[in-house]
């Protein structure tokens, strides 16, 4: 869906400040950054999920990792069934 906005956005913001402007590519970079941190952050926590998982021993913490992924899943399999 971010990677479809140069496609979409301008459609949305119509009275949207001109791609050429100093606001314009202000508010580009702000978006850049905005998107890199999210990804950053979506990164971080799989990989802090996985080290957990290699560090617990057997037992209820392990369990409680497979019920958050299990949670995880029916939550994105969810999102992906939804109406258009």
């Amino acid at each position: 869906m971010v990677l479809s906005w140069r496609f979409r956005g301008p459609a949305l913001l119509a009275d949207g400040p001109p791609s050429g402007s100093l606001q314009g590519q202000l508010a580009l970079a702000l978006l850049l950054v905005a998107v890199a941190a999210a990804v950053l952050g979506v990164l971080s926590g799989v990989a802090s999920l996985v080290t957990r998982w290699r560090r617990s021993a057997r037992g209820a913490v392990r369990q409680q990792l497979k019920w958050y992924l299990a949670g995880a899943l029916a939550a994105l399999v969810a999102h992906r069934r939804r109406p258009a």
